[in-house]
């Protein structure tokens, strides 16, 4: 629709519309987290320093899975370059930030299941503007469809994404921009009415991993596959399944460890 939002007169300097909300996306989403994270007693100098060791290494991991998945489709001719200008895989970016997620909040300190829910609403939202970002340059995009639903993209979403030009599409990129803003807001309410410690981030997972599960049905763009699935509904299905088992675990086997705002203990500032 918009792949380049803007231009900077007499310089080279390209500001894109996926750059632009996913940073802002990112941003507002980090915002989110330190201020849910301060009202449980942890100090946004810390949620900060911990964004700085995952946000990094999550960025990475969406651009490992792509090239695992994608690797085949380039030319042997600058393969390695056109592989990392390829779109991003975002299980590929969860499933390295979660490594590196789990290494920082032990080295500094910080409480893990507390910090990841007050992290979900704040991953949600992120995704909100993500999508945004990609129905702006076109990738992600659906299967044709002759519903009125149907957007085309122009010329130049298909030289940078490859979008399929001049053909009416499933705007899955706003659907899952939607889902994630519904999750968003589910999360939000159950956010004083938690009964134990990594409920939100299960929530999360849970719901998150269904609307991928289900969007990917109508999404046209090339993801590899799995067996029958694509490579994002085998890991979805595979979270789903972890995150139940989870979720029934700590509900029945971990105590309340969440009090209530008068009784909280707050964690030491740094």
């Amino acid at each position: 629709m918009l792949p380049v939002l803007y231009r900077i007169p007499g310089t080279e300097i390209t500001i894109y519309s996926y750059g632009f909300f996913l940073g802002i996306g990112l941003v507002l989403g980090l915002y989110i987290t330190a201020q849910l994270a301060k009202s449980d007693g942890i100090a946004a100098t810390r949620t900060y320093l911990i964004a700085l060791c995952v946000l990094p290494a999550a960025l990475l991991g969406t651009k490992l899975l792509s090239i695992r998945q994608l690797w085949q489709q380039f030319e042997s001719h600058g393969t390695f370059i056109q592989a990392l200008n390829a779109p991003g895989f975002y299980f590929g970016g969860f499933i390295v930030g979660l490594a590196a997620y789990i290494t920082s909040t032990r080295g500094f300190a910080v409480p893990g299941w507390k910090l990841a829910d007050a992290s979900a609403p704040g991953l949600a939202f992120g995704n909100v503007l993500g999508r945004i970002g990609c129905f702006a340059a076109g990738c992600c995009w659906g299967k044709a469809t002759t519903s009125s639903f149907g957007v085309t993209f122009q010329s130049i979403a298909h030289q940078q994404s490859g979008t399929p030009p001049g053909i009416p599409l499933i705007p899955t990129q706003l659907i899952e921009s939607a889902a994630n803003l519904l999750i968003f807001g589910l999360l939000c309410f159950q956010w004083t009415r938690r009964s134990f410690q990594g409920q939100m981030t299960l929530i999360y997972l849970i719901l998150y991993s269904i609307e991928r599960f289900i969007v990917e049905f109508w999404r046209d763009d090339p993801r590899g596959h799995v067996i029958i699935f694509s490579t994002s509904q085998f890991i979805s299905l595979n979270v789903f399944v972890f995150a139940i088992i989870l979720y029934w675990w700590r509900s029945t086997r971990s105590p309340s460890l969440i009090s209530t705002p008068t009784t909280r203990q707050l964690s030491t500032p740094v």
